[in-house]
C-alpha cells in the first residue's frame, strides 16, 4: 500500500475518532441535569399523607421508586405534631395536585420546599402557629388554583414568595395575627379570581404589589383593624367584570363591623 493511501486511511480514522470525541464533549457541555425529565413519585392513591417526621425523612425511600423522584402527580398533605423540618422533600420540583400544610405546631420553617416551582392545584398553609416566614417557598412560580395563607400567628410578611408570578384562582390571606405587611411578592402579575385579605389584626400596610395588574373577579379587604389605606395596589388595572377599580375604595372596610 502506498504511503499516500496509508496517510489517507489514518487521517480518516483520526477524523472519525475526533468527531466522536467532540460529539461526546458537546453533550457533556450542554449542562443538562442528571435527570433532564421529571421522575414521578410512586403513588398508589390520589393523595400522599405525611403525618410524622419519619414520614417526611423517609419520603424518597417510600415514594422514590428506588431512586430520587421530583414530581408528585397527586395531592401532598403534611400535617401533625412532631414535624420539625421538611428537609426530606428537598428534591420535589412540582406537585400536580394540592399541596397542603395543616396543623403543624412544631414547624417553624418551610425550608425543604425550596425546590418546588409549581403547584397545579391548591396551596394551603393553615395553622402553623410557630412559622416564622415563607422563605422556603422561594422557588415557587405559580399556583394553579387557590393560594391560602391562614391562621399562622407569627409570620410578619410574605417574604419568601419572591418568585410567584400567578395564582390561578383566589389568593386568600386570612387571620394571621402578626402579619404586618404583604411585602415579599414582587413578581405577582395576576390572580384569576379573588384577592381576599381579611382579619389580620396587625396588618398596617399592603406593602408593595408592584406588578399586580389584574384580579379576575373581586378584591375583598375587610376587618384588618390597623389597616387604613389601600397603598400598594396602585398598579392594579383590572378587577373582573363585577367590581370596577373605581369602586374598590367603597368596598374597603377598616376594622370590624
Amino acid at each position: 500500500m502506498c504511503v499516500g493511501k496509508i496517510f489517507e486511511n489514518w487521517t480518516r480514522r483520526a477524523l472519525n475518532t475526533g468527531f466522536r470525541i467532540l460529539l461526546l464533549a458537546g453533550f457533556m457541555n450542554l449542562g443538562l441535569p442528571e435527570r433532564a425529565l421529571a421522575v414521578s413519585c410512586s403513588v398508589n392513591s390520589n393523595s400522599i399523607f405525611l403525618d410524622s417526621q419519619s414520614d417526611v425523612d423517609n419520603f424518597q425511600t417510600t415514594y422514590g421508586n428506588g431512586g430520587i423522584c421530583d414530581h408528585i402527580s397527586s395531592d401532598l398533605s403534611i400535617r401533625g405534631e412532631g414535624i420539625t423540618n421538611l428537609s426530606g422533600l428537598s428534591k420535589i420540583v412540582s406537585v400536580q395536585g394540592d399541596l397542603t400544610l395543616y396543623n403543624l405546631p412544631d414547624l417553624s420553617s418551610v425550608g425543604g420546599l425550596q425546590g418546588v416551582k409549581t403547584v397545579g392545584g391548591h396551596l394551603r398553609i393553615i395553622g402553623l402557629p410557630n412559622l416564622t416566614g415563607l422563605q422556603g417557598l422561594s422557588g415557587l412560580t405559580s399556583v394553579g388554583r387557590e393560594l391560602e395563607i391562614r391562621g399562622n400567628s407569627t409570620i410578619p410578611d410574605l417574604q419568601g414568595l419572591s418568585s410567584l408570578s400567578s395564582v390561578g384562582w383566589s389568593f386568600r390571606i386570612l387571620i394571621n395575627e402578626n402579619l404586618q405587611s404583604l411585602n415579599g411578592v414582587p413578581l405577582l402579575k395576576q390572580i384569576g379570581s379573588d384577592l381576599e385579605i381579611d382579619r389580620n389584626d396587625r396588618l398596617v400596610s399592603l406593602g408593595s404589589l408592584p406588578v399586580l395588574g389584574s384580579v379576575g373577579r373581586q378584591v375583598r379587604i375587610e376587618d384588618n383593624n390597623l389597616l387604613t389605606n389601600l397603598e400598594g395596589l396602585e398598579e392594579l388595572g383590572a378587577i373582573g367584570n363585577d367590581q370596577p377599580k373605581s369602586q374598590l375604595a367603597e368596598s374597603f372596610r377598616v376594622g370590624r363591623s
